[in-house]
């Protein structure tokens, strides 16, 4: 019987069965049309095959009914895999391929993804984090420097080691390139997920630290909002609200605290600044300054003393003390040791920060009641250097309380003085402090010289005896004379007392400028004089009556003699309050004469003063008077002294001489003596000066009343007279031995009318044994 072809193929599939069971291998009778995908790396680009037992090549389409489809050049391999190159399929879309076997022809359809663009890294430099967007299903995020290729794989929820290189990157600056991780596929339901576009983040390079001082003065470091600080032993980054940052909040451990202790006295502590990081830039670099601890202030050498009603004295003096067993030496304020001190008004508090010092740099410092009120506290400190802190401030006042005001002693003075006659005024000033002296005295602002004594004390306050001894200065200024004028007293503490002393100064007499000539033992001839008389007019300047009868003339007087009041006349002032003095050309006259009680001959020739003294003190000396004798003398010796023994050896050796040159042998001549010569002197009457009816002429030549005359010559007003020295040497008549001494020659001239004009001035002799 014929077989149909069904009979044919279940034969067949029958022997087929046998053969496979007699091989060890059982095989699906079911024919398998596609193959399988069976992972796809996308970091290696690679997609992996799975063909079945009967295909021996693989083919590749990008659709399903391509018209040629194209063999893929890798073989299978014992496991019926391939893995072929994936890398020219686009990742910017969704890329679809197909792939068959040589005998699975059913293309099996695989979709890679395309890779996602959307995923962000992003540093949060305010917090050093990093965070991620659009990460995708991986899970795993991976890192690299733009420089290099290695990828380290990161863990987003620990990153404190990230943190830890983050700042180390920061030194210079760099990029990270970030990326997430691929999900490989395993099959065409699962086709897996690339990894992302890489996103990069630019880490900045970290800025120079800033410039932070500390200004040691006012403890505060100069800063900016912008800024963070911690102290160098911590790890915590605290932020600046403010632009000056103290020591009291940014790092209280080197000040002293109100117990007067501090741990880091004698240290530094360092404490660190930066610029904070923002949004787009990490922090800057790191700023360290070391500050030392704070030293204490010794009060024990410090003291206060109230001077004045306004005014207090600090004094910082050097001083030993004992501390902690051992000798210290407080040293006095100085410019090298400086201090200072603030004024706290009563009800502010201290803010040692804010407060305005004033350097202390002398034993001694002034404060006034303007600089610090009562109620007032007062704080000294020793002085910043310029590495170093300021001492703890020290309350040396708690309560400034001043004592009271000087005051003048007794009851209101009265000081009177005539202008231009010196006189003393006192009186007494009570002050309550021995520091207060007196500075100054004005009034109407010039100045008035004084001695003061130094304050003694009296109970409970000190008395200070002041005498004004100088008011020339306010003399000179018109105004001040004949008004009453208020002191004004400055004392050392400058308290100003103005009320309780009044000085009245009278005007000064005054006298016009004149000069008068006179002739020894003649009337007044010359001059300003009218008719010989003296006349000059004083303007007495006073207005009381009292003050007027101050004003007489006491006295007059003449190169230290007084004239002999008879000898003038003075008038009672007028309505003008003028007096005119008077003395008669008789009385002047008689001012020129010689001998007892007159003028000493060798102040002719000379211009004085007549010293017009009135009663209350004032003196005047305007009027000058020049007293001259009529007759010159002229001489080539104003004096001539001789012995009357040596002069009569002389006689006796020229007699002898003349004896032996008498003889008529010439060879025996002896030389005469010539030591000895008779003394010359010419007198001139000074016609020019004098109005004479006839001339003068020599009548008598005497020392000591011997007449010495030996010789005269001349005429006409010009002698010249010779002294005869063996007169001179000769005993007066009844008498034994020679007169001896010194004395003027005296000259006589008489004229035609029998007057004489005695000349006993020019030429002086002086006889010894």
């Amino acid at each position: 019987m014929k077989k149909s072809k069904i009979q044919k193929w279940l034969l067949a599939m029958s022997a087929f069965a046998v053969m496979l069971i007699c091989a060890g291998t059982v095989y699906s009778i079911v024919h398998a049309e596609s193959i399988a995908v069976t992972e796809i790396d996308y970091e290696k680009l690679t997609l992996t095959v799975t063909a079945n037992a009967g295909d021996s090549r693989i083919f590749l389409a990008t659709s399903k009914n391509a018209a040629t489809w194209d063999e893929i050049p890798e073989e299978l391999d014992e496991n019926h895999k391939v893995t072929m190159d994936i890398s020219w399929a686009s990742n910017t879309k969704n890329y679809t391929l197909y792939l068959k076997g040589d005998k699975s022809t059913e293309p099996v359809k695989v979709i890679l993804p395309k890779q996602n663009t959307k995923f962000k890294a992003s540093l949060n430099t305010l917090e050093n984090k990093l965070s991620f967007s659009n990460v995708g299903t991986s899970g795993k995020i991976y890192w690299r420097k733009s420089t290099s290729t290695e990828w380290n794989e990161f863990n987003p929820d620990d990153q404190t080691e990230m943190k830890n290189l983050l700042e180390s990157f920061s030194l210079k600056g760099i990029s990270l390139v970030f990326r997430t991780g691929q999900v490989k596929g395993t099959s065409v339901e699962n086709p897996g997920e690339r990894p992302s576009k890489i996103s990069t983040v630019k880490v900045t390079k970290r800025a120079a630290a800033p410039n932070v001082t500390l200004n040691y003065n006012t403890m505060t470091f100069g800063v900016k909002k912008t800024m963070q600080y911690k102290l160098s032993e911590e790890d915590t980054w605290k932020d600046i609200s403010t632009t000056s940052l103290n020591l009291g909040e940014a790092m209280s451990c080197v000040l002293y605290d109100q117990n007067g202790q501090n741990m880091k006295e004698d240290e530094t502590v360092g404490i660190d600044f930066r610029v904070k990081a923002t949004a787009s830039k990490v922090a800057s670099q790191t700023k360290t300054l070391e500050v030392p601890g704070q030293e204490n202030t010794p009060i024990e050498n410090i003291t206060v003393v109230y001077t004045g009603p306004t005014q207090l004295k600090l004094l910082i003096d050097k001083k030993e003390i004992v501390e902690d067993g051992k000798d210290i030496t407080l040293e006095e304020a100085s410019s090298t040791n400086p201090y200072e001190y603030t004024v706290v008004k009563s009800g502010d508090e201290l803010n040692i920060y804010t407060a305005k010092w004033t350097g202390i740099t002398t034993n001694s410092t002034k404060i006034s009641s303007t600089a610090a009120p009562e109620g007032s506290a007062i704080y000294v400190r020793k002085k910043a250097g310029t590495t170093k802190l300021p001492g703890k401030e020290q309350k040396i006042v708690e309560n400034v309380h001043y004592v009271d005001a000087s005051s003048l002693q007794g009851q209101e003075y009265k000081l009177e003085k005539i202008q231009g006659v010196k006189k003393e005024m006192q009186f007494v000033i009570s002050v309550s402090s021995k520091e207060a002296e007196v500075s100054s005295i004005t009034f109407n602002g010039t100045k008035a010289g004084f001695k003061a004594s130094k304050p003694e004390a009296s109970g409970d306050k000190f008395l200070i005896t002041v005498t004004i001894n100088d008011t020339s200065a306010i003399e000179n200024v018109s105004e001040n004379l004949g008004t009453v004028m208020t002191a004004e007293i400055t004392l050392s503490n400058t308290e100003v007392i103005k009320k309780g002393v009044t000085l009245y100064i009278q005007k000064a007499a005054t006298l016009e400028a004149k000069s008068y000539t006179t002739y020894a033992d003649y009337g007044f001839i010359g001059g300003n004089a009218s008719n010989g008389d003296l006349t000059f007019d004083i303007a007495l300047n006073k207005e009381e009556a009292a003050e007027l009868e101050a004003a007489k003339i006491d006295n007059i007087a003449y190169n230290g003699k007084v004239i002999d009041s008879t000898k003038y006349t003075v008038t009672e002032p007028d309505e003008d309050k003028n007096i005119t003095v008077t003395i008669p050309k008789e009385s002047v006259s008689e001012l020129g004469k010689t001998g007892a009680g007159y003028v000493a001959a060798n102040k002719y020739g000379i211009a004085y003063s007549l010293l017009v003294t009135l009663k209350n003190g004032e003196t005047l000396e305007n009027i000058k008077l020049t007293i001259e004798y009529p007759v010159k003398v002229s001489s080539s010796n104003s004096s001539f002294g001789i012995s009357v023994s040596s002069y009569e050896a002389f006689l006796k050796e020229l007699e002898n001489a003349n004896k032996v040159n008498s003889d008529s042998d010439p060879d025996n001549d002896v030389a005469v003596p010539t030591t000895y010569s008779n003394p010359e002197v010419t007198y001139t009457i000074q016609k020019d000066i004098y109005d004479l009816d006839s001339s003068y002429a020599l009548t008598s030549l005497t020392w000591k009343g011997k007449n010495v005359l030996a010789s005269v010559s001349g005429a006409s007003g010009e002698y010249k007279v010779k002294v005869d020295l063996k007169k001179l040497t000769t005993p007066a008549t009844g008498s034994n031995t020679v007169e001896t001494g010194s004395a003027s020659l005296v000259m006589t001239l008489t004229n035609s009318a029998g007057e004489t004009l005695v000349v006993n001035y020019g030429y002086q002799i002086t006889l010894t044994e």
